[in-house]
């Protein structure tokens, strides 16, 4: 099952959020620290778990690792409640990409239609950065990542032009560091990056 996992233990406590559908949810059901969140067809979209710390061993701000052993504390939470254990699916990669193109979009002033490979395909992306140019190594968010901030990407049209994903500052990526004037995406350094590498967002804002 395709799950994300948000914490921030000082602007919202010591919570664990997570989510496994992105719609709205109508009611919740609370059983002591788990509270689990329902639609209107009783399907379950994900679960918040209050005082997660004394649950999960490795939370960290922003998006929690989903690598072992997470899976194996959640399934023990589920089953002190007598509920379903699930199966976490590995997230969508961010991965390094190489800007091929940049073209002006055809109705916009700011935005631009970029060329991205990533190695296993060449993603179609719309930009509005002012440092986008060709050749350089960026981040891409894939179809299906999920942002720090809890935003899944799915695809979308700006102004009529198809986006396939999107290239990443380093405010989007929550990083320490790199931290460009806002409008600007971030580049990496070729020597030290290389086009498909999988970029984890988990280990880099360490």
């Amino acid at each position: 099952m395709k799950i994300s996992a948000f914490y921030n233990l000082e602007y919202i406590g010591d919570i664990l959020m997570i989510r496994m559908e992105d719609e709205p949810v109508d009611y919740w059901s609370k059983k002591d620290d788990l509270c689990v969140l329902y639609n209107a067809s009783d399907q379950i979209l994900g679960y918040n778990v209050f005082q997660a710390s004394h649950y999960f061993s490795h939370l960290t701000t922003g998006l929690v690792s989903l690598e072992a052993p997470f899976e194996e504390e959640l399934n023990s939470l589920l089953e002190r409640h007598d509920m379903e254990k699930i199966t976490v699916d590995k997230a969508i990669d961010f991965k390094v990409g190489k800007v091929l193109s940049v073209a002006d979009h055809p109705d916009s002033h700011h935005l631009h239609v970029c060329q991205v490979d990533i190695v296993d395909e060449v993603l179609s992306i719309v930009c509005g950065a002012n440092n986008v140019e060709p050749g350089i190594l960026v981040v891409v968010a894939q179809i299906g990542c999920v942002m720090p901030d809890g935003q899944e990407i799915k695809p979308s049209s700006l102004r009529g032009i198809d986006s396939q994903g999107m290239i990443c500052s380093s405010r989007e990526l929550n990083l320490k560091r790199n931290i460009l004037p806002k409008g600007n995406i971030l580049i990496l350094d070729s020597h030290q990056y290389h086009v498909g590498d999988v970029f984890d967002i988990i280990e880099e804002g360490k």
